[in-house]
């Protein structure tokens, strides 16, 4: 049976929802702070309201040991606010405290939404907190510090002013909380099931924004019927981000001017539209998926028209359909969208707590965290990032006595860089550490087994064992790493985006891992191209030019084609030969290819095609899992599309052909 009753079901959402936010806004502080441990004036009153926020909002929701420690803590920084310099000397006590009850409460937000949920106890950060008080009062009103156990409000006896049980309320919230609507909404459940009767004005509440201006500019009130009416006002009181609450006469409220008067003004709320909706991310996904089939429709329609010959619809279809359709994928696609920044004190955090108990002083630097790129894509990159992280600090970065003797600075320091490069999304996790060291990754494949000892590849090659599950260079198993996991993690998290990960390391320099990933994982922008009988699509980032066929700027060395491009000699990879069709075989009989310059990841081959058909965006499909990996390696092909006539188009992988158009030439 679920903790959270039915009416406490509704606003569960909006409640962990809020409350990450808060404690991320807390880490941000934190984090900004690590250093000197100093908090501004501004920090203070700011961490002050996430712990009155969180009180209320967990009263709400019958969280009560939570608001009880989070009331503890609110206590805590109003003795700051009032006076910031008693913090000195207790920096370091207030930071760890917050930092575990930040932990904590992420913890459990996390499972709130489980079936079998029943609260942790904080109550071990209780004694914590009370030392900290005590030390930051005085000793003479050391008696006056303790925090009651519970929390009171003083709550005025409610005026009778109509009816024995009837009263009314003025709140108002604060300033800036946003969505009061919502807010108010919510209330008005939690306290129904203790009244005969309840009335608020606004009337409608529930997703209309028009109500939300009116409580910013006027309050919020409340005509209350109930045979508990100090419990109904403890509600109101302790309600999210209340700031006041206060009883009314029925002269001074709403209720008292004329009926039909006061329906007309809410019912002009209700017929103006509104400007903005929360709307769940699986209905987001599903548009997402129409949005891909109407594409594939679309085409077959076309082709449809075009077979009958009538011109004139197909010109109609192209200045109206075509034109909507094009419009409502790039909303569609922008409604996905959001910034990386989101991840940001998530990440941080990370660093810091690595940081902490490797005993290692490092600064993390995020740049292009407001670079918006699809919400499914952000999602799933925490995890490889932070493992990404934990490595670049545990692996990567040297203890303070080898930066020292190696004559570089004792601060470490990480950089996130996050930016939009040729329709793709490029993501760096940089560190100035030792580098990668090739020679031990080396003798760590041949000892399990995984290369000859006698085996010639570059450093390149070596650095993929890093990506095999179980591979570690690491001896001894740690909390933090050891068991060759992470970069795991990292690899499948690349193959199911349909991106590509490059390493580049260089001894007491550092390492850097560049994630290469698709603004979108469904819709991808892509050339057709045909081979014979076969179509196939590439994606257009990794295009940079079309080349005619010229016999003269052609050279074979062997059983080689390279093609001299910009003073550069590029191999030429003809598809038909690499998937073994009925090909040409002379240069002269080739001479009708058409030639398309491929770019990625710092090589650069060209592709020899029959034909480029157009550029649209494909819908993306994997396939099987039997088909995975291996396939895709030798074969390039890592996905399938449909299209318009109902055949299938391979989409090929640019990085893979590219390797395959290098393979045995270097």
């Amino acid at each position: 049976m679920s903790f959270f009753d039915d009416s406490l079901l509704d606003m569960l959402d909006v409640y962990i929802y809020e409350s990450n936010d808060l404690f991320e806004q807390l880490d941000r502080i934190l984090l900004t702070h690590q250093q000197d441990h100093a908090l501004t004036k501004e920090d203070i009153h700011a961490i002050f309201r996430v712990m009155h926020t969180t009180k209320s909002s967990s009263a709400m929701m019958n969280l009560t040991e939570i608001a009880n420690c989070m009331h503890r803590l609110e206590d805590v920084f109003g003795i700051l606010r009032d006076d910031p310099q008693r913090l000195q000397s207790h920096e370091d006590t207030l930071f760890t405290l917050l930092y575990d009850v930040s932990d904590f409460m992420h913890q459990q937000l996390d499972i709130m939404k489980q079936e079998s949920y029943q609260p942790a106890d904080p109550s071990f950060f209780i004694k914590r907190i009370e030392e900290l008080m005590n030390a930051l009062q005085h000793k003479e009103d050391a008696e006056t510090s303790k925090i009651p156990k519970q929390i009171q409000k003083p709550i005025p006896e409610p005026e009778k002013a109509v009816g024995a049980n009837t009263f009314y309320l003025h709140l108002l919230y604060e300033e800036g909380c946003m969505m009061e609507n919502v807010r108010a909404y919510m209330m008005v459940l939690q306290l129904k099931p203790l009244c005969q009767q309840l009335h608020t004005y606004p009337e409608e509440l529930e997703n209309n924004k028009d109500a939300a201006s009116y409580i910013q500019q006027h309050g919020f009130y409340l005509a209350i019927t109930s045979d508990h009416p100090e419990q109904a006002m403890k509600v109101a009181q302790n309600a999210l981000f209340v700031q006041s609450c206060k009883q009314k006469a029925l002269k001074d409220t709403p209720f008292a001017h004329d009926e039909k008067k006061m329906n007309k003004k809410v019912g002009t709320l209700k017929e103006q539209k509104e400007t903005f909706l929360s709307v769940r991310t699986d209905k987001l996904d599903e548009l997402q998926n129409l949005i891909g089939e109407m594409m594939i429709a679309r085409e077959t329609l076309k082709v449809y028209m075009q077979t009958t010959g009538n011109d004139a619809m197909v010109d109609f279809y192209k200045q109206t359909f075509d034109k909507l359709y094009d419009h409502l994928e790039e909303v569609v696609m922008s409604i996905r969208l959001v910034p990386m920044a989101i991840l940001v004190p998530k990440l941080s955090r990370v660093v810091h707590d690595v940081a902490v108990k490797e005993g290692k002083d490092v600064v993390f630097k995020v740049e292009g965290e407001d670079t918006e790129f699809d919400k499914e894509i952000v999602y799933r990159l925490f995890e490889p990032l932070m493992h990404l992280l934990r490595n670049a600090v545990d692996h990567g970065l040297e203890s303070k006595e080898e930066r020292l003797r190696n004559k570089k600075s004792s601060q470490c320091e990480i950089i996130l860089n996050v930016e939009q490069s040729n329709g793709e999304v490029k993501i760096q996790v940089k560190d100035d550490g030792r580098g990668l060291n090739a020679q031990r990754i080396r003798e760590k494949a041949i000892a399990k087994g995984l290369l000859a000892k006698d085996a010639q590849i570059s450093d390149q090659e070596l650095y993929q064992f890093l990506l095999m599950p179980g591979f570690s260079t690491k001896e001894e198993i740690s909390e933090i790493s050891g068991r060759g996991v992470g970069l795991d993690v990292v690899k499948q998290m690349i193959n199911s985006s349909n991106g590509r990960l490059a390493i580049q390391s260089e001894a007491g320099k550092g390492t850097s891992f560049i994630l290469y990933l698709p603004l979108t994982l469904s819709i991808i922008p892509a050339l057709i191209i045909r081979c014979h009988t076969i179509v196939y699509a590439i994606p257009i980032h990794a295009i940079e030019h079309f080349c005619p066929w010229d016999t003269n700027v052609f050279s074979v060395q062997g059983q080689h084609v390279y093609y001299r491009y910009k003073e550069m000699s590029l191999p030429v990879l003809f598809l038909d030969e690499l998937y073994q069709q009925v090909g040409d075989k002379t240069m002269q009989e080739r001479k009708n290819k058409t030639l398309i310059i491929l770019n990625s990841q710092g090589m650069k081959a060209v592709l020899a095609v029959d034909e480029v058909i157009e550029t649209r965006n494909i819908v993306d499909k994997p396939l099987p899992g039997v088909l995975q990996d291996t396939y895709q390696q030798h074969t390039g092909i890592s996905g399938y599309s449909l299209l318009g006539d109902g055949h299938i188009c391979y989409d090929l992988r640019a990085e893979t052909l590219l390797k395959n158009a290098w393979k045995g030439r270097e």
